[in-house]
């Protein structure tokens, strides 16, 4: 009988799905005045397992030739920008423009009922709320004894030699887990060493892998809990909130005992501020905020990491420049008296070229290819189009990055143009969005900055990377599909100095 009606419920599921494709593939009516990236050929892209920067590249022709088209994403129709211009009038332009929440997508579904309201997906006097605090909670500054411990653990697991086919998508996501756990929610993980991640972290991740499946990215409407194609995946966000709820639970009880509590991890800072304050975050509120917060520093500081050294072993003289900053900058040894060094925050501003390093690997391959679901508030005409109110709006960073008219040789990898009379990323007119734009820029950006200087540093002092496959030498770096970027089973040699 159960066998029976699951198949139903699969048949049922699959004429939902045919439907939706049928009627989706019309443009709707106060859009057809805009050019559109053809429906049926992104639908099978996506099918066949094609990663995002592979269909970015198919589409970023239409944004070199249109600038702004649109585009069927997430269940609907919306405008697609590849405009910096266009993009910096939406972020910054708040009586015009807004930011949906999930639960204005698709209330609801897997991502709404992770997420919830947060910073990061609220608008007005709620984002005002949420930003009050979060705020105060990031402008404590860093433990960077925290980075430079989870980097000493990470030497231990590799040894004191020559590391071959290390895999680095796992390593770096190892230490980049580690950080946030201690940073952001005052836990040790105690993932770098372990043969396997901490339960958490998996469940975690399964959710966010099912959120993103390319049939549910494309239909939010069809993910829901009574899906049976969904059970696990609901069943696993069960337990994250579980997790979560006992950990704020025992957490505020256990500041509530001991007024002397003095840790300043993101969590506790925003416990503290709904314990003074009745009018501030909710519990829930803490949550949804400290999962976005882990959701975003995992995902774009592990690639990002993965990415540098990816596009170093393929440059071995930048790979060299970059080194002999460091070493010129904090010494030749890693460790001082038999510790792990702890570098200055006057130290890692002084490494410039890293930094340079670090922001031309975000222009290649951004963590975040997309600024999703903003919406114009009000009938809108930029330069002679027309936004109907309600429109939605998904800003591509990616397509800006990777066209000629904002970047000279924009598939060219080449820190100098972030240098001194290069490209200054805090100007107005800079095309550089990696971080987003308008004060609904990247909160984490200074945790992600530090971390990624710090190990990279370590790393390159310690090792020289190259490519364990010669084969892929000149190759782009192969990613995960389908949207948020991971690399793919990335294998690099690290060579002990």
């Amino acid at each position: 009988m159960t066998d029976l009606i699951n198949a139903y419920s699969v048949s049922g599921a699959s004429a939902l799905i045919a439907y939706l494709l049928l009627r989706s593939t019309r443009v709707p009516d106060e859009l057809k005045h805009i050019p559109s990236i053809p429906f049926w050929p992104t639908v099978y892209k996506l099918a066949t397992g094609m990663t995002m920067l592979e269909i970015m590249e198919e589409w970023i022709p239409y944004f070199e030739k249109y600038g702004t088209v649109t585009n069927f994403l997430m269940g609907k129709w919306k405008i697609a920008t590849g405009d910096p211009e266009l993009l910096k009038k939406i972020t910054f332009d708040h009586e015009n423009f807004d930011k949906l929440t999930p639960n204005e997508v698709v209330p609801g579904n897997l991502t709404d009922k992770l997420f919830g309201t947060n910073i990061l997906f609220s608008n007005h006097k709620v984002w005002k709320k949420h930003r009050r605090v979060v705020n105060g909670a990031f402008k404590k500054g860093w433990n960077l004894n925290v980075f430079s411990e989870c980097v000493e653990e990470l030497f231990e697991k590799l040894g004191d030699s020559t590391v071959k086919n290390a895999d680095i998508d796992e390593l770096m996501q190892r230490v980049t887990v580690e950080a946030l756990g201690r940073e952001i929610m005052g836990i040790k993980f105690d993932g770098i060493s372990s043969p396997s991640q901490n339960e958490f972290v998996q469940n975690f991740n399964f959710v966010m892998r099912s959120a993103l499946s390319p049939v549910y990215f494309i239909f939010p409407s069809i993910d829901r809990p009574w899906n049976p194609l969904r059970f696990e995946a609901y069943e696993k966000l069960k337990q994250v909130n579980i997790f979560f709820d006992k950990l704020i639970s025992d957490r505020k009880e256990m500041m509530k005992q001991d007024e002397n509590y003095k840790s300043k991890d993101i969590l506790s800072l925003m416990i503290e501020s709904n314990m003074k304050d009745l009018n501030g975050l909710t519990e829930e509120d803490v949550r949804y905020n400290t999962l976005i917060f882990f959701l975003a520093g995992q995902d774009t500081t592990s690639f990002t990491l993965s990415a540098v050294l990816y596009l170093l072993a393929e440059h071995p003289e930048i790979q060299e420049k970059v080194r002999q900053e460091v070493i010129k900058v904090l010494g030749e040894n890693e460790y001082v008296d038999g510790k792990i060094q702890v570098p200055t925050n006057e130290q890692l501003n002084q490494l410039e070229y890293l930094y340079a390093v670090i922001q031309e690997t975000m222009r290649l391959y951004p963590a975040v290819t997309i600024l999703t679901n903003w919406v114009s508030k009000n009938n809108y005409n930029y330069n002679g189009m027309n936004l109907p109110a309600g429109t939605v709006i998904d800003l591509y960073v990616y397509a800006i990055n990777r066209n000629e008219k904002y970047f000279k040789n924009p598939n060219t990898f080449d820190p100098s143009r972030f240098l001194e009379g290069g490209i200054d990323t805090n100007k107005l007119d800079s095309n550089w969005f990696s971080f987003g734009a308008g004060n609904r820029m990247c909160l984490g950006q200074s945790f992600t900055l530090t971390q990624q200087k710090i190990v990279l540093s370590s790393i390159l002092r310690r090792y020289r990377v190259k490519h364990s496959n010669v084969e892929n030498i000149g190759k782009p770096l192969k990613t995960r599909p389908p949207f948020l970027l991971r690399s793919d089973n990335l294998k690099l040699d690290l060579e002990r100095i």
